[in-house]
């Protein structure tokens, strides 16, 4: 649901005031131009030039936020959650035994298998580059910036895997996986925030991180 600043969003009886909101008497308003959300009793709104919109192919890193029999619902960061069916994993899975594999809040390399008309979302993880992440940090960036923080052949973020020793795995929805000793973690996610937020090259990334 598309909202502007100053449009209500919920009742503060209901929900709490969440992210892009604030609360007026007895009503949650929008601080913002962007997309409704409603997520564990808060109410949120995300920026639209937060938003991803999905691509048939494209490798994201989505949480999983509910699970029914057969399948998963996956936030990517997207207008509305996504869907990954048991039997688009490489596990094999028995009806009601979804929460044996991925539960509540567990993150997942994935790929967007179909995006229709209509919005609706549905991943598979049947490919070698998707799986569950069990180790690591998720960090997210603005989905105009990934293109940046990866940049031109895998250059910016190649010379920062280097200069850390980290793994690094930049989904196109703007969820950002590192796993590695902590303080090169850290200095990942310092040289991932600066390239999002400044004009800097790879050069000046590595002499940051030199």
């Amino acid at each position: 649901m598309n909202v502007i600043p100053g449009e209500p969003v919920g009742k503060s009886a209901e929900l709490k005031a969440g992210s892009g909101t604030y609360e007026d008497g007895d009503s949650i308003y929008s601080a913002l131009v962007g997309f409704k959300e409603v997520r564990s009793s808060y109410v949120n709104v995300v920026p639209i030039k937060s938003v991803y919109i999905p691509r048939e192919g494209d490798q994201v890193i989505g949480i999983v936020t509910d699970i029914d029999q057969s399948l998963w619902v996956v936030d990517v960061r997207a207008p509305a959650p996504s869907v990954l069916h048991s039997n688009d994993t490489p596990w094999k899975v028995d009806f009601g035994d979804t929460g044996s594999f991925l539960t509540i809040g567990d993150a997942v390399l994935a790929r967007i298998k179909s995006y229709d008309d209509i919005g609706r979302i549905q991943l598979t993880m049947s490919d070698r580059n998707s799986r569950k992440i069990s180790s690591g940090y998720v960090i997210e960036i603005m989905t105009t910036k990934v293109a940046k923080v990866i940049g031109k052949e895998g250059a910016m973020v190649n010379a920062i895997k280097k200069f850390t020793g980290c793994r690094i795995f930049i989904g196109q929805n703007g969820r950002v996986w590192i796993d590695g000793e902590s303080d090169g973690v850290s200095k990942a996610i310092m040289a991932i925030n600066k390239v999002e937020k400044e004009d800097v090259n790879v050069e000046d990334v590595e002499k940051l991180l030199g």
